[in-house]
């Protein structure tokens, strides 16, 4: 039904009718709003993208040359949505899951490439941040008053960094870590890095935005913050003893009396519900995380 969507505003004659052209123009952006939401829910749940590059007239895409109106049209940027198609197929995929090291060290390798260009391609008012730090705060409050579009796309842009590096700790998974090369040490523990540093900015992004997002608070916290928890969680599981596993149970700690602070008025009872078991959930991460700093100080002794 979506590909007729896209048939219907490819293969309509142009026509002056003023009507006719905001219709055409209407099935178009509602055909790229439906690409968007199919690359998010592969992500998300470990489904195959159903509008493929190959099999779709991705032409809407290029008004967004020299302008920002398609940005502002569609919940992120249909080009980064277009590098999510290409992580599913390169990481994710069952035939990525049989990749070797190498493969999927250059892949990621790739898809980072990818994305850094997206970033740069943007204009200056809504280019993402590469981290937030504590003194961004000030920053960020003030260019999100002037661009709402520009927390989306921060947001998004560290989501994707998060799912793409996230993926280097299937290297060497077949064999013990001593056992790898020192310079593959090396590009996996940079990859790693710059997934946690993703997932700390993401969680301290929400907190100097959250006042600003108003209703749209809950689907911002709901679709970022799960996934940057992980982050942490997993290289404190990883690596109980090292420098920053304290820290980011902190941070998470932190985020969590963040999310406490969303006026229960502005949400649904659905909702309410949703962002406690969220809370939970993170709190039940920082608990365990706890509990592997002390078991590997307990075996260090």
């Amino acid at each position: 039904m979506v590909l007729n969507l896209e048939n219907y505003y490819k293969t309509e004659d142009c026509l002056d009718d003023d009507l006719k052209d905001r219709k055409r123009r209407h099935v178009s952006v509602l055909f790229g709003v439906c690409y968007i939401l199919d690359k998010d829910i592969a992500l998300r749940f470990g489904r195959p993208p159903l509008l493929t590059e190959d099999y779709c007239d991705l032409a809407f895409m290029d008004s967004a040359a020299g302008g920002t109106d398609i940005v502002h049209e569609y919940p992120t940027d249909p080009k980064l949505s277009l590098i999510k198609e290409r992580i599913c197929c390169l990481l994710y995929s069952p035939k990525a899951d049989k990749g070797s090291d190498g493969e999927i060290l250059h892949n990621i390798r790739q898809l980072d490439y990818e994305l850094e260009q997206w970033r740069l391609s943007m204009p200056g008012s809504l280019r993402p941040r590469l981290s937030i730090s504590l003194d961004s705060g000030p920053a960020i409050r003030e260019a999100a008053t002037r661009q709402d579009k520009q927390i989306a796309l921060q947001l998004d842009y560290h989501y994707t960094l998060i799912t793409i590096h996230t993926m280097v700790r299937k290297c060497g998974a077949s064999n013990e870590e001593t056992d790898l090369p020192e310079d593959l040490h090396g590009v996996i523990h940079s990859s790693v890095d710059l997934s946690l540093e993703a997932g700390r900015s993401t969680l301290l992004f929400l907190k100097f935005s959250l006042s600003l997002l108003g209703a749209k608070a809950f689907q911002y916290i709901q679709s970022f913050a799960p996934v940057a928890a992980m982050a942490l969680f997993v290289n404190v599981l990883v690596h109980p003893l090292g420098d920053s596993s304290q820290g980011d149970l902190e941070t998470l700690i932190q985020a969590v009396g963040t999310f406490q602070t969303i006026p229960i008025d502005s949400l649904s009872g659905n909702e309410i519900q949703q962002i406690q078991a969220l809370c939970e959930f993170i709190m039940e991460l920082v608990r365990l995380g706890s509990c592997a700093i002390w078991k590997a100080k307990t075996d260090r002794k």
